[in-house]
């Protein structure tokens, strides 16, 4: 019997080797995804057609599901898979290795089941990368057949959002440069694409609304009252604030209400309690994200980067695409150990904790039922270098040193003690308006002492910090008001997101959704999209130029962003309701649970698509250019040559609507290409290796969009081939200065990286970088 072992990456089959040698078999590895999904021209001949040509529908395939295809347009990836496909047919045993998550488990299964490779498939289930994690998982075995579940759900994730976003994206760009959207500059080039998706479109709108919001809010002076009372015990200030319900919006109303406190005397009503709050749990990726935002500014992809470079190169954190906040309950009896190693390190040598706090079951950290059907757990240091914890420390980057000491917090917290301390209230009332002042007194630190700037998340306590002493009144104790003021404050908008903003809103989506069985369902998922990938969701939508990124990380829409999304919003509110999608999240999750058969998951997401082409259409059919953008001087002048010559007059929208005079044009424009677009068309075939078809370089209209088709590929050529491609010397050189000065953490892989990576790395370096004055000396 000969086994392989596919890893995901060559980095994790490099590990795994150095672990593993040959002893369980040859290894060998992916490069992420080897495969993609068909796409819908390749599928149907009527889809395969000019979108001004395409008949409205959800392209759901008659299969039901779109199947595999390698991707020609990826010399490498393609490659790979051939040798990889052509490996599997000389074993008849594989073990999984890939990362354990449902985009692992979906790298490994489709290449088997595309390849159509017929074995006994296992399962290897790590963490971690270091010798004794990966040889505890391969003394562990699974069968994959355990985990087809996960497959199934990210494989109907990849056919739905496929689905979603072919059908839509298609129908409003065709649309709205109908009524006369020209498209908006994206890299210095003009695009016409309005990108619609079920994950970025709610985030588009979310932060689309908070801006419409702020534009839309107008301040209001409001009023508080601070009541000075003094007695035997002492004296001190009490306050009436009220929630933001019930504020006081009448100066008159707050004078009078001041006048009636300052003639107050009378029992003072004090509440003493002993209380204590229990620690957070371990954190997990969109915790961490939304703490480095809230901390350090960081985006959520830059987040990610500096995490992997953690698990990947130092080795010192565990799995780092987590998404749940639990631990094994065998990871318990690791409690000592890492205690120990953590507090040798400087911020935590003082943590007062003797022995690990160990919790259980689900209202506590270690437990196996929360776990159920998830292959990895909350995001902690690494046990099996815990050793090496001080060497590791010495060697990592600013923002990697930042990141691993906020994990550390963490999880030193959810070991530790609880925080306990005593809590003070002093009231009076005065009519129905009650004055009062909270003081805590902490009696023990607990687990508290594990976070420096770094605070926890869960600060919910409603009296806030420790606060100034109280005097010692008793409850009932004699006093008097000595003075009463009016403090006039103001209302403020709401926030503008940013990156951790964002995330804690997908995560938290059912807090948006009024019907409660609804929200009880979501609640119980991971909120929309997956941890590893809602940062590109705010990268594609940067890229696509419909947000962008202010001062403090502030994200908020372009002007396009904005007129578009107002549109829409329109057109058709379900494209941005996070609730909408969000029932689609709960399908997802009850594949994964097998709960819900995949195909039929599929099939109610192409009937809801249906449903929002139907309304768009409704919105859309015999409306008038909504934008006004008028065609250029060439293309009007043109237009003008081609009536005059035929003897007809040309329309008078065609004179002020781009998409009139568009349309109008492609109806009557009857004279073959330029030579300079046969030439170029010819020039593209040869670098693609293709013919243009004599009846297209025939047709003007045909010519460009049979241009603007091959001049996608060719970019997706170009960029294969640049990741095909070792960086240059140049490029290495200059990454590594940036590495040491701490600008960026270790990329993956380093130093043996691509050169479209090495190129994008390069550019964030740059931006980076502090501009320099010129000026005269």
């Amino acid at each position: 019997m000969s086994t392989l072992i596919l890893c995901e990456k060559f980095n994790q089959a490099k590990e795994v080797r150095q672990v593993l040698g040959d002893r369980h078999g040859k290894i060998a590895a992916a490069s992420g995804h080897l495969l993609r999904l068909q796409t819908p021209n390749e599928i149907d001949p009527r889809w395969a057609v000019p979108w001004t040509a395409w008949i409205p529908e959800a392209m759901l395939p008659g299969s039901g599901v779109y199947g595999y295809a390698v991707a020609a347009e990826d010399p490498r990836r393609a490659s790979l898979y051939r040798e990889l496909a052509a490996d599997l047919g000389r074993h008849d045993t594989v073990i999984v290795a890939t990362d354990p998550d449902r985009e692992g488990q979906s790298i490994a299964d489709e290449i088997l089941i595309h390849s159509g490779w017929q074995g006994r498939a296992l399962r290897a289930l790590y963490n971690a990368t270091d010798a004794a994690t990966v040889e505890a998982a391969f003394r562990n075995l699974r069968d994959n057949a355990e985990f087809r579940s996960q497959y199934h759900s990210a494989y109907a994730r990849q056919n739905i959002d496929q689905i979603f976003g072919f059908s839509l994206t298609r129908l409003v760009t065709r649309e709205f440069q109908r009524l006369g959207w020209a498209g908006r500059l994206v890299d210095g080039k003009r695009s016409a694409k309005i990108g619609i998706g079920r994950v970025r479109s709610p985030i588009w709108g979310l932060i689309c609304a908070r801006e419409t919001e702020i534009t839309a809010f107008v301040s209001r002076d409001y009023y508080e009252i601070a009541l000075a009372i003094a007695g035997d015990a002492g004296a001190t200030t009490l306050f009436h604030r009220p929630r933001p319900e019930d504020r006081i919006f009448d100066r008159a109303a707050a004078d009078a209400l001041a006048a009636a406190a300052f003639s107050w005397q009378g029992p003072v009503t004090v509440r003493q309690e002993a209380k204590s709050r229990q620690p957070p749990r371990p954190a997990d990726l969109p915790t961490l994200q939304k703490r480095a935002s809230s901390l350090w500014g960081w985006k959520a992809g830059h987040t990610l980067e500096v995490l992997q470079a953690l698990y990947d190169t130092h080795k010192i954190v565990t799995y780092p695409r987590s998404e749940t906040r639990y631990l094994p309950e065998s990871m318990a009896a690791d409690g000592p150990a890492l205690l120990a190693a953590l507090k040798g390190l400087a911020p935590f040598g003082n943590y007062p904790l003797s022995a690990p706090v160990i919790r259980t079951g689900k209202g506590g950290v270690f437990s196996d039922k929360a776990l159920a059907k998830s292959s990895h757990h909350a995001v902690i240091p690494n046990v099996a270098t815990a050793s090496a914890f001080g060497a590791a420390v010495a060697r990592l980057s600013p923002d990697e040193s930042r990141l691993f000491h906020l994990i550390a917090a963490f999880y030193l917290a959810a070991i530790g003690e609880p925080h306990e301390y005593d809590r003070t209230e002093i009231s009076v009332t005065v009519g129905e308006s009650v004055f009062k002042a909270v003081d805590r007194v902490v009696r023990k630190l607990g687990w508290q002492a594990a976070f420096s700037d770094a605070d926890d998340e869960d600060d919910d306590e409603e009296d806030g910090p420790e606060g100034a002493r109280l005097p010692p009144f008793r409850d009932g104790d004699a006093a008097a008001a000595t003075s009463a003021a009016v403090q006039g404050k103001t209302t403020q908008p709401p926030p503008r997101f940013t990156d951790g903003g964002i995330i804690s809103e997908m995560e938290a989506i059912w807090k948006r959704v009024e019907d409660p069985i609804l929200a009880a369902k979501l609640k119980e998922t991971t909120g929309l999209g997956t941890p590893a990938t809602r940062d590109s969701f705010i990268v594609e939508l940067e890229r696509d130029g419909l947000i962008e990124t202010r001062a403090k990380g502030q994200l908020v829409p372009t002007p396009d962003g904005l007129l578009l999304w107002g549109h829409l919003n329109e057109c058709c509110p379900p494209l941005f309701d996070p609730a909408f999608t969000g029932q689609l999240e709960i399908a997802l999750d009850d594949i994964l649970h097998e709960r819900r058969d995949y195909l039929s998951v599929i099939a109610e997401a192409a009937r809801i698509v249906q449903e929002l082409i139907d309304r768009i259409l409704a919105w859309t059919r015999d409306r008038q250019p909504i934008f006004e953008n008028p065609p250029s001087a060439a293309m009007l002048e043109a237009a003008r040559k081609i009536a005059a010559a035929a003897g007809i007059g040309l329309p008078a929208d065609a004179s002020a609507h781009y998409a009139a005079c568009r349309a109008w044009l492609d109806a009557n424009a009857t004279s073959g290409p330029s030579e300079g677009q046969v030439k170029f068309a010819q020039e593209l075939a040869a670098r693609l290796g293709e013919t243009v078809p004599d009846d297209v370089l025939a047709d003007r209209r045909r010519l460009t969009i049979w241009l603007d088709e091959a001049k996608a590929r060719d970019d997706k050529r170009r960029t294969a081939e640049q990741k095909a491609t070792p960086a240059s010397d140049k490029q290495i050189a200059l990454i590594r200065s940036a590495i040491e000065r701490g600008q960026v953490p270790v990329p993956k892989g380093w130093p043996e990286i691509d050169r479209l990576s090495a190129s994008k790395l390069i550019d964030k370096i740059m931006k980076a970088a502090p501009k320099r004055r010129v000026g005269r000396k």
